[in-house]
């Protein structure tokens, strides 16, 4: 994340992590300065440009799923991925309900 940022920002950015993790930056803002700040968010946008998933993004159908809800072709359950190294879809997004009736 830090690519392309000068060192003296970095480690004004690393000093005052705290205010990042806690979600206030505001403050963070007020103390390293509006262009220093709008560096970093600048920094942040094109790294989640890159994660950003255009198709999911304009489809009307996956902008938002609850979870729990059902794909309507596949059936399987939306679910909230907490580790993506653990999670296995065959197990975790398809419901009991599909399982009981291949038995």
């Amino acid at each position: 994340m830090y690519n392309g940022l000068n060192r003296k920002l970095k480690l004004d950015i690393i000093k005052r992590r705290e205010l990042i993790n806690t979600g206030q930056w505001g403050l963070l803002r007020g103390e390293i300065g509006i262009r220093r700040y709008d560096k970093l968010v600048n920094k942040i946008s094109a790294i989640n440009r890159g994660l950003c998933d255009t198709k999911v993004s304009i489809d009307l159908k996956r902008i938002l799923r609850l979870p729990s809800t059902l794909h309507y072709k596949v059936s399987m359950k939306c679910t909230a991925v907490h580790n993506i190294e653990t999670f296995d879809p065959f197990d975790d997004a398809v419901p009991k309900f599909v399982y009981e009736n291949l038995g």
